[in-house]
């Protein structure tokens, strides 16, 4: 398990947060100087392509190699935040804010970046890692000499500056999120992702019989609860990173329940209801989900129900056989839970089972998929692409929206029934 988490941070460090700044080789020795300064030189040395090519095919669009066509596709951009009401005004400007964003020099994003704390040092890997992933980017951004010197902007260095639409602590995440489905520890093992699509229910007939403030609260909030714990059984087992949607990072109840970031979230935020009742997160495909996350719901609304009736019964509150029966029975049907692990298919069977939805049967992301296939061999980034074939991350959006259809009651495991799925990678649905 140490090991699991030694490659998941090497992955997360495959690039540095300083890239845009030179993809060149300048970006290789401080991706290097990184992985040293964090221990895990020895496993970065023996990365290979994927996961990273997986991941950038799944996070931006596919672009002719500028190497082999010897041209800065991003050249003449200039990055900013853009609103999303607002958005751009006729014009095509930027509406927020008016001018630019002004990154911090090259010299010193790099110094900031290299300074890490003494206390994220751990002997423990998993801890190790998860301080990088939650504080590094932070830390940066808080900078005593980086303040007013464009500091700030740290957590939003781009992945990819031809289309600035994602930091590349994001995209590092992603990567280390998919180093965790490798198939075997050897770095040459195939990666077997899957998407988990886990939801609890019913929340509408549970909340809604709230009388009062308190009762609307404490609803929400037993849900919110108790879906933390089930999301916490993937990141335990997979890493934070590996929770696509709601993100984790920065989220008080996470914080809170998580003691080796070393975070105390203030008691207001931590009581704050914020987690819905539904996730996706992306585990290796032979991911146990009953043993992990179910259970890991099952056991803490147990914990739960079992601390309201010792308080109770402390109370001489009148518990006859019949009442117990009936507190069992309400505590054992209360929750049902429904998820489903659908493994990555190749990006031709993605499309073809999305458009079977009737989302997918309008949206012209095939044609996505056909720009990128037209892009002559010879400026082909080959990151993108495996035997002539659209990467299977490439797929990413099709194969979201197949996971996240509902499923048909019927059997405990059963096939979507949104997407037909393929003989090989059948997704399994579970209901109790």
């Amino acid at each position: 398990m140490n090991n699991l988490w030694r490659r998941k941070l090497a992955a997360y460090l495959h690039d540095p947060p300083e890239k845009a700044y030179d993809f060149g080789e300048r970006h290789k020795e401080r991706a290097r100087v990184h992985a040293q300064s964090f221990g895990v030189a020895d496993l970065w040395q023996h990365l290979t392509g994927n996961p990273d090519w997986s991941a950038a095919a799944a996070d931006r669009f596919v672009f002719p190699s500028g190497q082999k066509l010897k041209e800065n596709l991003g050249e003449a951009l200039r990055p900013c935040f853009i609103h999303p009401l607002s958005g751009r005004p006729a014009a095509g400007a930027a509406s927020l804010p008016t001018h630019p964003l002004t990154f911090p020099s090259q010299a010193d994003a790099e110094a900031w970046l290299s300074e890490i704390r003494p206390e994220w040092k751990s002997d423990d890997p998993q801890t190790l890692f998860l301080r990088a992933w939650r504080h590094w980017s932070d830390h940066a951004a808080a900078h005593a000499t980086g303040q007013d010197h464009g500091a700030e902007l740290l957590p939003y260095l781009p992945a990819d500056t031809r289309i600035a639409d994602g930091s590349i602590w994001h995209h590092c995440a992603i990567v280390s999120a998919l180093e965790a489905t490798r198939e075997t520890e050897d770095p040459r093992a195939p990666l077997r992702p899957a998407f988990l699509l886990f939801q609890i229910g019913p929340v509408q007939d549970f909340i809604a019989q709230a009388r009062s403030t308190r009762d609307l609260w404490s609803g929400s909030y037993l849900l919110s609860w108790l879906t933390m714990h089930a999301l916490k059984a993937v990141a335990d087992g997979c890493g934070p990173d590996a929770i696509i949607f709601p993100s984790l990072k920065g989220q008080p109840l996470y914080d809170f329940l998580e003691r080796r970031l070393g975070v105390h979230p203030d008691e207001d935020s931590v009581l704050v209801p914020g987690i819905p009742n539904r996730f996706l997160a992306l585990v290796p495909a032979g991911f146990d989900v009953e043993q992990t996350v179910d259970q890991a719901f099952r056991d803490e609304w147990q914990r739960i129900a079992g601390e309201c009736l010792s308080w109770l019964s402390a109370r001489d509150f009148p518990f006859v056989a019949q009442h117990r029966a009936l507190w069992d029975q309400q505590v054992r049907d209360r929750w049902h839970l429904t998820w489903q692990l659908w493994p990555w298919q190749e990006a031709q069977e993605a499309i073809t089972a999305f458009q079977a939805l009737p989302l997918g049967a309008e949206t012209p992301l095939h044609l996505a998929k056909t720009v990128a296939e037209a892009i002559p061999d010879a400026h082909k980034d080959e990151r993108c692409y495996r035997g002539g074939q659209l990467d299977p991350g490439w797929a990413w959006a099709p194969i979201t929206n197949c996971a996240s259809m509902p499923s048909t009651p019927g059997d405990r495991y059963a096939t979507s029934a949104g997407c037909p799925p393929t003989p090989a990678a059948s997704p399994a649905t579970a209901m109790r």
